[in-house]
């Protein structure tokens, strides 16, 4: 190449390698010297081909693979940091997009751990890039296939380990969960409401509930305003949890529910592992059930149920008691009458609230129903002579709800609500609260009764059902942004049932 101009600041540019000219002139233009050189650091060529050693070919979704990369380029080197390495399962190759690449590189040669999103048979790419900005994409000779393993250090890890539809099991520390998945490849915006879990695995008379709905979302997902995502439910309670599991950011303007504890006795649900070795855990055994109540007295005496006992470090709250009255006790005498008690928590369902206890008669005695766990306890009513039959009392709430119970000529008797707050579990990287958006796992609150609406008669007996108790809500991720910078508390709800006063 022969370049003519200016000797002071002239820039030379050139495409491609090769000898160069130059002569110096002076301004008659004679040659008054002669120069040569040869340029042969201009790279155009891509980088060599990476050299990928998998250090196995077939492994559980649990189980760790590594792979030694080296990366070389024969003239103006590699550019380190620029490079890039994605692991999935496409077999052919993606382009020199430096966006579909998710890893980087800090050495030449380095050993870089691969983390599959679940089952399946995995690739390797490689985007070198060299100083001169040339890129090349290299893909493993090897695939890596992966067959999903049950065992899982964690009820999330193992969620994190599957990557389509279906019904799974994840071990835990001996425990086995029986899950079954919805799963969502991609970014989702729902605009209509959304009930997960199917009637086959929920609760029913002769049969507890056997599967948890989880919900995996391979993206972002926005719930938009007026928009709610909940559970399916029978007359004996929902599934056995609700898991929305996203591996990006959840935006939530709706609202999100559980109030529909399950038909089950409960076990130890493990979420996560600590870097120490212990667990978050939601415990088997929730809250205690409350205490029951007692009045006594010849004529129009009642009490109050007492509520169910609050609940922390991610326990479901205890059931309320039911309800006692009494009236005129027409056989002589004065007496008392007992009220029922609340149903103990579980890890998939508040405890039960106690069927309300009327009494109209000191000879016949009554005997209250009490809740169990999430079965919420029928009311117990007695009657004395032909004129008092004006006793009422409202069943318990529950997953299973008890029923009301009134005399011939009372007036109302309702069931307990059919609900409990149930288990609720968000993971995501990012959860952003939008104003009017809330989560909740909330109880059902007890049966309403009334005997009589006739004044000043004191024949009529009336007592409530106790209310049901709340859920536990747990929360999993690197960032939450709220409306207004306000309490992440002012999103959540996980308040028991009202208890129906005497």
């Amino acid at each position: 190449m022969e370049i003519v101009g200016e000797i002071i600041g002239a820039e030379i540019e050139m495409e491609s390698n090769g000898p160069i000219y130059a002569r110096l002139v002076n301004d008659l233009y004679q040659v008054v010297c002669l120069a040569t050189g040869n340029v042969s650091n201009i790279d155009k060529d891509v980088p060599e081909e990476a050299v990928m050693v998998l250090s196995a070919t077939e492994a559980g979704t649990d189980t760790n693979v590594t792979a030694d990369v080296t990366q070389s380029d024969k003239q103006s080197g590699v550019e380190i940091g620029k490079c890039k390495w994605v692991y999935n399962t496409n077999p052919n190759p993606i382009g020199i997009e430096e966006e579909s690449y998710i890893g980087t590189f800090t050495q030449e040669t380095e050993t870089i751990s691969l983390k599959p999103k679940g089952a399946g048979t995995y690739y390797l790419h490689i985007l070198t890039i060299d100083k001169a900005g040339n890129k090349r994409e290299s893909i493993s000779e090897e695939s890596v296939t992966i067959t999903y393993d049950p065992n899982a250090e964690s009820l999330i890890r193992g969620v994190e380990n599957i990557s389509s539809a279906g019904n799974y099991q994840i071990i835990v520390s001996g425990i086995t969960y029986n899950v079954h998945v919805e799963y969502y490849e991609g970014d989702q915006v729902w605009t209509t409401n959304k009930v997960f879990g199917e009637s086959t695995y929920l609760g029913q008379a002769n049969s507890d509930a056997s599967k948890m709905s989880v919900v995996k979302i391979d993206g972002d997902l926005t719930i938009k305003s007026g928009v709610t995502v909940q559970v399916n439910h029978n007359s004996y309670g929902g599934p056995k949890g609700l898991f929305i599991y996203c591996t990006g950011k959840i935006e939530l303007e709706g609202q999100i529910s559980n109030n529909y504890g399950a038909k089950h006795p409960g076990e130890n649900v493990y979420l996560w592992k600590n870097d120490n070795g212990s667990y978050e855990t939601v415990s088997a055994n929730g809250a205690n059930g409350a205490a029951a109540v007692s009045a006594s007295g010849s004529q129009l005496v009642g009490r109050n149920g007492n509520a169910g006992n609050a609940a922390n470090n991610r326990l479901l709250g205890g059931g309320a008691g039911g309800a006692v009255a009494s009236g005129w006790l027409f056989d002589g005498g004065s007496g008392v009458i007992n009220g029922s008690k609340g149903g103990n928590a579980t890890s998939y369902s508040g405890g039960a609230g106690g069927g309300g206890t009327t009494r109209n008669s000191n000879s016949v005695p009554v005997t209250p129903n009490h809740a169990w766990l999430y079965a919420g306890s029928n009311a117990a009513v007695v009657d004395g002579s032909w004129y008092a039959h004006r006793s009422a009392a409202g069943g318990g709430a529950g997953a299973v709800a008890g029923i009301g119970v009134k005399s011939k000529d009372a007036i109302r008797a309702d069931a307990g609500g059919t609900g409990s707050g149930g288990l609720l579990i968000i993971c995501s990287e990012k959860l952003v609260l939008k104003q009017g958006s809330k989560i909740t796992a909330s109880g059902a609150k007890g049966g309403d009764a009334i005997g009589t609406q006739e004044t000043g008669n004191g024949h009529s007996a009336a007592a409530g059902g106790g209310g049901s108790g709340g859920g536990s809500i747990n929360i999993f991720t690197n960032d939450i942004e709220t409306a207004q910078g306000d309490s992440i508390a002012t999103f959540l709800n996980v308040n028991g049932g009202r208890r129906r006063n005497s």
